[in-house]
């Protein structure tokens, strides 16, 4: 035979909830992540949303600047706009 047979963690790692944690915590927490291209949003007030490791976001641009946000309403923990979705805000 041409491949030796391998041992890889156990099946029930991937659907433990706290190994699920401390996985996304490693590979998310750190480090920016790039979640889309700038093209997308090109002109002042285009935005597009998605989400992060079970975090949904926004990013916004802001004159000449990128913003991110949790889509996220603080004041009633609402989702701001729906995930998916693009466009232009009315400035």
């Amino acid at each position: 035979m041409w491949y030796v047979q391998g041992v890889g963690p156990k099946l029930l790692t991937f659907h433990n909830p706290i190994v699920m944690i401390h996985i996304q915590r490693a590979i998310f927490g750190n480090d920016w992540i790039c979640v889309g291209l700038k093209e997308k949003v090109e002109k002042a007030g285009n935005f597009f949303t998605g989400i992060l490791s079970d975090n949904p976001y926004i990013v916004v641009r802001d004159g000449d600047t990128l913003r991110a946000f949790y889509n996220v309403c603080r004041h009633h923990a609402a989702q701001v706009t729906p995930i998916g979705s693009e466009g232009c805000t009315n400035k």
